[in-house]
């Protein structure tokens, strides 16, 4: 129990590591090109690793579906209970499809530009589609539940060395320069 407590806080502190050296790349591109795309792309990474980060820790996903449950409750739909879970699972699936290849769609010279970006977010969602599965009821072997934490933290350190890499300093003027290893 304490050793799951402590990879989640790990888990937490990667998420908000990548979000924080994401908005610094962000504040890169605003103060040196007006807020180009590359910009609105860091800014982008830095919230969705935020908002991911901030779940893992509070555990968002348990009120949301402790409160579908109980209306489940109240309009007596348990005996399509299954049914329900896949309608609400296939809509957040749906929805984040679409909004991935739009985003990918988007920012697809960006990609071209960090394609270790796309596999770290590829890594992570991986890790959330195990995740829904098991929401589903679909039975996975134990070694591997019990491990599957380590594709989000792959995901996580891949971020991390494409956003860590080529880092940029700001001076005590605030001028920016950017330091080649």
């Amino acid at each position: 129990m304490r050793s799951e407590i402590l990879v989640e806080w790990c888990i937490f502190f990667l998420y908000m590591l990548a979000s924080g050296l994401s908005v610094r790349r962000w504040r890169y591109f605003n103060l040196r090109y007006d807020f180009r795309s590359e910009g609105w792309f860091w800014l982008l990474l830095a919230s969705i690793l935020f908002v991911f980060g901030i779940n893992k820790i509070a555990d968002l996903q348990t009120f949301v579906l402790g409160s579908l449950r109980s209306m489940a409750l109240v309009f007596n739909l348990a005996q399509i209970k299954l049914t329900l879970k896949m309608a609400f699972v296939g809509a957040i699936l749906g929805g984040s499809f679409l909004s991935a290849g739009w985003l990918i769609w988007q920012f697809r010279i960006l990609f071209r530009r960090y394609p270790l970006v796309l596999l770290g977010l590829a890594s992570l969602a991986g890790y959330y589609l195990v995740r829904a599965a098991d929401f589903l009821g679909l039975a996975m072997p134990i070694p591997l539940a019990s491990r599957i934490w380590v594709l989000e933290v792959v995901g996580l350190l891949i971020l991390l060395i494409v956003v860590w890499r080529n880092p940029i300093h700001f001076g005590r003027d605030g001028e920016i320069s950017r330091t080649k290893r």
